[in-house]
């Protein structure tokens, strides 16, 4: 068995004042940890006696990474005028280690080594106001959003026992994001809302290559989104909802910029939901959903051969629901339901289910205690077995099912608590993935399910104390 070594450092500054309605506060934040770390693991070789399912192929994988940044948040209220603003700036940095497929290079292994470091900074700025709409009550918001991303010598490289031995690429990429939106709410009936909306973005990708002076390049792209949405209601504290609109995902600049079979940058989505919520127990707030969603595309950056592929275009729908219980103030239940169907379109009249797709997934709850005194939890969590290689049966992966627990007191300012996780002490996989690598001794590649196990049962301890 081979120990995380895991050391982590968090750090919180908070200053707030003003009330609900008219406030300023800024935050600090402050995060630095370096670990071991096992990746996942080939079965075969758990099964052969080879490994400890606790162990690891390469034991020198692992990384170490820092985050901070300072964010200012603001609301002002002047009669029907609601102003909101948002700004953060950060540092970023992550040097990982990792081996997903051993010794298919017997000589120098497998192991390679992503860096990065990159300063981060946004805005979001929204006005919200109330006024007519001819003889309508009507509410209507205005916002701009902008990210900018500086990333210096993004870096993938080929390592041994963490010690480079060769480069797969460097570069330095900037990407900015621009947004404007704009909502509005108006109240048709007694007992009908529409709410209709729109945004535009606009992208801007700038790569410099190290290593292939090609695919230095800058590109940019635009996209507009429509929404809409229909709310029906209430009728005894029950009302229906439907929805419909076009989103749209960004793709790495890296493949954006690239000089063979460069990736669109911005690529369009599709979906729509309808549904109803009700309070008409009380006590009881429950919803239901059904969705759906389609993309032009799927495109997925390959983080050991540092390209990036353009996958088939998906189509994903499924329902959601969820229940909250509260019959006294110390008591609380809470459930919650999802089933999902995802597929990708591999050829004229041809669909694969996507892998790593969970189609069923629940999770449920019951917390006891009020603000002073003895309190208490128990949960659970389910994950159903999801295909991992196409519709295959035979590469399918487990059902996943934790309980934890927590027990504690509270005073004024002091919790000391106790947590049981993995009650059950289940087998579990935290991960699971179908892919071939090679073990030393092997000839060659060997197709096989590769996993990362759940933690056993556990205790642990805490304490918090707040001024």
């Amino acid at each position: 068995m081979r120990g995380n070594d895991y050391n982590r450092y968090n750090g919180l500054i908070k200053w707030y004042t003003g009330d609900e309605d008219n406030f300023l506060s800024l935050t600090a934040l402050f995060h630095t940890g370096e670990w071991n770390s096992s990746d996942q693991i080939p079965l075969r070789a758990v099964e052969s006696g080879l490994l400890d399912e606790y162990g690891a192929i390469d034991d020198t994988t692992g990384g170490d990474t820092e985050r901070h940044s300072l964010s200012f948040k603001s609301k002002r209220t002047e009669g029907d005028w609601v102003f909101r603003t948002e700004a953060w700036v950060g540092h970023y940095a992550l040097d990982l280690f990792s081996n997903f497929t051993y010794f298919t290079d017997p000589v120098n292994g497998d192991q390679f080594e992503q860096e990065e470091e990159r300063i981060f900074a946004g805005l979001n700025i929204a006005a919200d106001w109330s006024h007519g709409l001819g003889s309508l009550e009507s509410r209507s918001t205005l916002g701009f959003q902008t990210q900018h991303d500086w990333i210096d010598d993004i870096g993938l490289y080929t390592t041994n026992a963490r010690v480079r031995n060769g480069v797969t690429n460097v570069d330095d990429v900037y990407q900015g994001s621009y947004g404007i939106y704009f909502e509005n709410e108006t109240r048709l009936t007694d007992w009908a809302r529409l709410i209709l909306g729109a945004r535009g973005d606009f992208f801007h990708f700038d790569v410099e290559s190290g290593d292939n002076p090609a695919d230095t390049s800058d590109d940019w792209d635009a996209i507009f989104s429509p929404k809409a949405g229909l709310v029906l209601g209430p009728w005894n504290e029950t009302e229906f909802y439907l929805n419909a609109g076009m989103g749209f995902h960004s793709n790495d600049a890296r493949g954006v910029t690239a000089a063979i079979d460069p990736v669109d940058a911005l690529v369009r989505t599709r979906g729509a939901e309808v549904g109803m919520r009700t309070r008409a127990i009380e006590g009881v707030s429950a919803s239901i959903g059904l969705w759906w969603l389609d993309s032009d595309s799927e495109f997925v950056y390959v983080g050991d051969e540092g390209t990036t592929e353009a996958g088939p275009a998906s189509e994903r729908y499924g329902v959601e629901a969820s229940i909250y219980w509260r019959p006294h103030e110390c008591f609380t239940f809470d459930a919650e339901y999802a089933w999902s169907y995802a597929q990708a379109d591999v050829g004229p009249g041809e669909f694969s289910a996507i892998d790593n797709s969970v189609p069923h997934m629940a999770s449920a709850g019951v917390t006891i205690g009020g603000d002073y005194g003895w309190f208490g939890s128990l949960r659970g969590r389910y994950f159903s077995r999801r295909p991992l290689l196409g519709e295959s049966s035979k590469t399918k992966s487990r059902e996943s099912i934790q309980v934890n627990g927590r027990v504690g007191y509270r005073w004024e300012n002091l919790e000391v608590s106790l947590d049981v996780l993995n009650i059950l002490d289940r087998e579990d996989r935290d991960i699971e993935y179908f892919y071939e690598s090679q073990l030393p001794g092997e000839a060659a590649p060997v197709e096989g399910i590769h996993y990362h196990p759940a933690e056993p049962r556990q205790i642990r301890a805490n304490v918090t104390y707040r001024w």
